[in-house]
C-alpha cells in the first residue's frame, strides 16, 4: 500500500507539471535529490520535511496528520536577472498553482503556505540559489490494524450480582459459540 506522503507528494508534483507549467518546466522532481546539471536549471524539488500526528478519533482509531512539505527552487543566475528574481518568480508560479487545488485531487484536507527559506550553495564554480517554500499539508489516516491475529471468540463466562449490590454472584452464564 503507497504511504499517503508519497501520495501528496505525487500530487503536487503533477500539479506543478499540468499545463501551464511553472519555468521549471519539466524538472520537477518527487525527491530532495534534483539529478541535474548546472546548465538544466531551474529545477523544483517536492519533499517531505516532518510530520506531527494527533489521535483525531478512537473508534476507528484516526489520526490527524500535519506534514510539513517542502518545495525547493534552484537557479542559477544570469546577466540579465538576479537570482533572487529568477526565485521569486517561480515561487509566485508555485503558489498560485497550490492556491488552485487545496485538497490535492483529495490526496488531503488542505494545503497552507506557511514560509520561505533562502539559501545560496559556494560549493560548485558557478554560485546557485534556491529557496525553500514550506507547506503545511493537513489529512487523516485510520491508525492501521496491527498484524496479530487474535485468537476467536469461542465461549465466555459471566457472573452476575443482582440488587442491591452486596458483591455476591447470583446468577452466571456460560456461552459457547457454534464451532465451523
Amino acid at each position: 500500500m503507497t504511504h499517503q506522503r508519497k501520495l501528496i507528494r505525487d500530487a503536487v508534483v503533477a500539479l506543478l507539471l499540468a499545463s501551464p507549467a511553472t519555468a521549471a518546466g519539466t524538472r520537477v522532481f518527487p525527491n530532495r535529490v534534483i539529478p541535474v546539471q548546472h546548465r538544466e536549471f531551474p529545477a523544483i524539488a517536492v519533499y517531505t520535511l516532518r510530520e506531527e500526528t494527533k489521535p483525531y478519533s478512537d473508534s476507528p482509531r484516526v489520526l490527524k496528520r500535519t506534514l510539513e512539505l517542502g518545495i525547493t527552487i534552484l537557479e542559477a543566475p544570469t546577466d540579465q536577472d538576479p537570482v533572487d528574481d529568477l526565485i521569486d518568480l517561480i515561487s509566485e508560479q508555485v503558489e498560485a498553482k497550490l492556491r488552485v487545488d487545496r485538497t490535492l485531487g483529495g490526496a488531503c484536507q488542505d494545503v497552507l503556505y506557511s514560509g520561505f527559506d533562502a539559501a545560496f550553495d559556494h560549493g560548485g564554480r558557478e554560485l546557485t540559489g534556491g529557496g525553500r517554500l514550506r507547506y503545511q499539508v493537513i489529512y487523516e489516516s485510520e491508525e492501521p490494524e496491527g498484524d496479530l491475529d487474535p485468537s476467536p471468540f469461542l465461549q465466555a463466562h459471566t457472573d452476575f450480582d443482582l440488587a442491591p449490590p452486596d458483591v455476591a454472584s447470583e446468577a452466571s452464564d456460560d456461552v459457547t459459540l457454534p464451532q465451523s
